[in-house]
């Protein structure tokens, strides 16, 4: 089968009006997946590094595969949910969400190039920045400029909320001069263009600039990094044929690893032009670090409020957190 041209989302509310006037998942022929790419960077970097992969999906599976585009998870989540999207690529809070709001579950892991089993959230400033460390960045006086990515961003948005500022109890909003909000590449392009003086990362993102803007990346400085986060993710919808399942699942736990040498290089190299070494067969446990940040951050939320309410859910938060088990003793410095 030839992979069919890309469609692009438009904005997330655009979107949900568009299917929520569905009123129920999309019926569609069965061997035809649409499959979710979050753009964590120009299309015009972007889609050239997935063509061949993508090209390749449709070849081994002998299904059509529709790629579907989108610059936020909202966007993707929702046209998974109403059933325009049946499989997907996402980091780890993305595909928290396709599996808690959009009936998907869990079906493969990636590895990274770097030989790194997940990829860390990062703060970065120019390297010229007088900002030095972290209690520079977080004096909050309000003189300063931040970059956040999407407000749904695990590495762009939640991590930097849980393990940088929750700790130290800073609210965002109260500390900086401005907030705003964009993808990685722009917050990248922004610190070295000095609209701001510090922005979140992540270092796939990182990598990928390195590779296609050096200039870029040869101008910044990392101030701050996360633990480990887990590497991204491949979900499936819930209700998709098993047969269909099961062709996805066997293509991305075998792509670099079977048939001819030759073919195996050339998939390995396809696989390096997107950050990702081979994939793994996975299962929604490993989630279980995305449902810690998501305790913590409405933990954080509630910081301040002495309601009846406020605190009957702090104590069943904290319940939540000793019963999920999640290791969180190493926090970024």
């Amino acid at each position: 089968m030839m992979m069919k041209p890309i469609r692009r989302a438009g904005a997330a509310l655009a979107l949900a009006l568009a299917v929520a006037s569905c009123g129920a998942p999309e019926k569609q022929d069965p061997n035809t997946v649409n499959f979710s790419i979050l753009s964590t960077e120009s299309s015009e970097n972007l889609l050239p590094k997935w063509q061949p992969f993508l090209d390749d999906m449709a070849k081994e599976t002998g299904l059509t595969i529709k790629p579907f585009l989108a610059d936020d998870y909202a966007a993707l989540i929702e046209a998974t949910r109403f059933g325009q999207v049946q499989a997907g690529w996402y980091s780890t809070k993305g595909g928290y969400e396709a599996v808690n709001r959009a009936e998907s579950e869990v079906f493969a892991q990636a590895t990274y190039s770097d030989g790194v089993a997940g990829y860390y959230s990062v703060v970065m400033v120019r390297k010229d920045s007088p900002l030095k460390k972290v209690d520079d960045l977080l004096k909050c006086d309000k003189t300063l400029d931040f970059g956040m990515g999407d407000p749904n961003s695990g590495s762009g948005t939640l991590v930097p909320l849980v393990f940088l500022f929750a700790p130290r109890n800073i609210d965002p909003s109260a500390c900086f001069k401005t907030v705003v909000n964009a993808n990685h590449e722009a917050n990248a392009l922004s610190v070295v263009n000095k609209l701001i003086d510090a922005g979140t990362n992540n270092t796939t993102s990182l990598m990928a600039i390195q590779r296609s803007r050096p200039e870029i990346a040869g101008q910044m400085r990392e101030l701050w990094r996360s633990p480990l986060l887990g590497s991204d993710v491949l979900t499936y919808r819930k209700d998709l044929d098993p047969s269909v399942k099961a062709k996805l699942q066997n293509f991305f736990v075998n792509y670099g690893r079977k048939g001819s040498p030759e073919q195996q290089k050339r998939e390995q190299a396809i696989l390096e032009q997107l950050e990702w070494d081979n994939f793994y067969k996975a299962d929604n446990s490993v989630l279980d670090q995305n449902r810690y940040i998501e305790l913590k951050r409405e933990e954080f939320e509630l910081r301040g409020k002495t309601d009846a309410a406020s605190a009957t859910r702090r104590q069943e938060l904290a319940a939540e957190i000793v019963k999920l088990g999640y290791d969180a003793s190493k926090v970024g410095q």
